[in-house]
């Protein structure tokens, strides 16, 4: 989803266009396919190392892991139901 909407400001970027989008769209599968493009796109940069933040860890993970990469992954809590979790 990168470039959804960045032309516009934060809170109706989210509102309007990236969270309906992630409702549509994120799942477990999702998050495995766009973190190892991540990590393909970090490696070539020479990165080694990342941070994460998103729905479905556990499929991000193993993406860094199937990548061979260190990560520090974190849990989201937001306010708004998504398919990762009904609320915060």
């Amino acid at each position: 989803m990168r470039g959804l909407a960045d032309d516009r400001p934060l809170m109706s970027c989210l509102k309007e266009h990236i969270w309906p989008a992630e409702i549509r769209h994120v799942s477990p599968e999702f998050v495995y396919d766009g973190t190892l493009l991540a990590c393909a796109e970090m490696l070539r940069g020479g990165v080694t190392c990342a941070n994460d933040m998103y729905f479905f860890p556990e499929s991000a993970a193993r993406a860094f892991l199937d990548a061979g990469m260190r990560a520090s992954l974190g849990l989201i809590a937001i306010e708004f139901p998504s398919a990762y979790a009904s609320d915060a």
